[in-house]
């Protein structure tokens, strides 16, 4: 029977576009609704919420109370027949498959790709359970049946992860928030990760073993059936509070993110790198090729003389240095390096400013933007720290308008007091 029965499958999210003329109505409306998340969370610290969060003691899916994630699946001994999922190999050198389409890259089931002992446990028919994505489709590829059958079997916890942009800073970011917050803070023995999809070899990979464990894809276990003593199903990037930027946090956001951030940062030796009192940083995007239908001609959100910024801000009093950062060309260490050593970042609308989250609280974020996308003013309210847009209208020459300029050097002076 199929097992995912009692799961509502549901949709893609679609990013919300948010646009405004009046930057300071926006402003209102994100306060609002920072007020109002802030006002539904219960009086309950964070690290005692993380603690609290337990797996299901069972095989199967939940729904998740406590807010971090929307839902958890967790299976004992779960075993994996690679024969019967279709996909590329993934891990390949970028290179050698330019040019691919998406979809060898996201694996496709047959029945029987995932065998569990016993009839899992779902929430009751008709409960809501929101963006499943390519967790419904592991769900309908599982069996009950023999899983002692296997050639070899890997202790411990396995994170099963399927990567949708992965190698866009923001949506990687949320599939490790998700990870970080359905691990067992616990546990003693060994955590692995096994990546579903079959992407190629992408850029922000190595920060996977940085921040969890080694990993390895589907496709390139040893054995064609292979058995797992614990699984846990990592839910989709899409599926949380960075994504959505609404519902129910479990305690504090500031403390929250700060919880995760302090994770990130510890597993970079990064935690006692301290703010520089009139340090900025403008993020200079440059194009470059990331996944196999990347094109550098295609490239958006480039602009051309930030070169003229950085010396009209060399001028206010108070500045003690003005970098254009390449975070294309940077570890990934030294990109959090950058934002957690600065007193303001200037960033046209993009991924890096995902850096924020490990920036000092007393940073100061200036976004270029023309359309509003409210992605990176909510992580910023839910961290706690100033942010703003600088009102780029429509520009066609790739350039800083004049009056843009202007405002965002005044902006300068005077968070620097000047």
């Amino acid at each position: 029977s199929n097992v995912s029965s009692s799961i509502i499958s549901s949709s893609m999210v679609s990013s919300s576009i948010i646009s405004s003329s009046i930057v300071s109505s926006r402003r209102s409306q994100q306060a609002q609704q920072h007020s109002q998340l802030s006002q539904q969370s219960p009086k309950l610290q964070c690290s005692a919420a993380v603690d609290a969060f337990s797996l299901p003691s069972y095989d199967g899916c939940r729904s998740s109370s406590a807010g971090f994630v929307d839902m958890i699946c967790a299976f004992q001994t779960l075993q994996i027949d690679a024969s019967k999922i279709r996909s590329d190999r993934g891990g390949e050198p970028l290179q050698s498959v330019m040019g691919r389409g998406e979809p060898p890259e996201f694996p496709v089931y047959t029945k029987g790709a995932f065998t569990i002992k016993q009839t899992p446990r779902m929430p009751p028919t008709g409960r809501p359970m929101r963006n499943l994505h390519h967790v419904q489709s592991i769900l309908d590829a599982m069996q009950v049946g023999d899983t002692t059958t296997c050639e070899t079997t890997w202790p411990g916890t396995t994170l099963l992860v399927t990567r949708y942009e992965y190698v866009n800073l923001f949506h990687t970011t949320t599939d490790w928030w998700n990870t970080f917050f359905v691990l067992p803070h616990d546990a003693k023995q060994p955590i692995n990760i096994v990546f579903l999809d079959a992407h190629a070899e992408g850029i922000l990979d190595p920060v996977w073993t940085q921040l969890f464990a080694n990993y390895t894809f589907v496709k390139h276990l040893p054995h064609t059936k292979t058995c797992f003593e614990r699984a846990i199903v990592v839910p989709p990037g899409y599926d949380n509070v960075l994504f959505r930027r609404r519902g129910k946090l479990p305690c504090d956001s500031a403390e929250m993110v700060e919880i995760f951030a302090q994770h990130v940062l510890q597993s970079y030796h990064l935690e006692d790198v301290q703010q520089i009192p009139g340090k900025v940083i403008i993020i200079d995007r440059v194009p470059f090729i990331s996944h196999p239908r990347a094109k550098a001609a295609s490239f958006e959100r480039i602009l051309r003389n930030f070169d003229e910024l950085q010396q009209l801000i060399q001028q206010i009093p108070g500045i003690t240095s003005v970098h254009l950062v390449r975070l294309e060309q940077l570890p990934f260490a030294e990109q959090v390096r950058e934002f957690r050593s600065s007193q303001i970042v200037i960033a046209n609308h993009g991924a890096g400013l995902t850096h924020l989250l490990y920036a000092h609280r007393s940073v100061n974020i200036l976004e270029l933007s023309s359309n509003h996308l409210n992605f990176f003013a909510f992580m910023s309210q839910l961290k706690g720290i100033h942010h703003e847009y600088i009102n780029m209208r429509a520009t066609s020459n790739r350039r800083i308008p004049q009056h843009a300029m202007g405002k965002i050097v005044g902006r300068v002076r005077t968070l620097v007091g000047a």
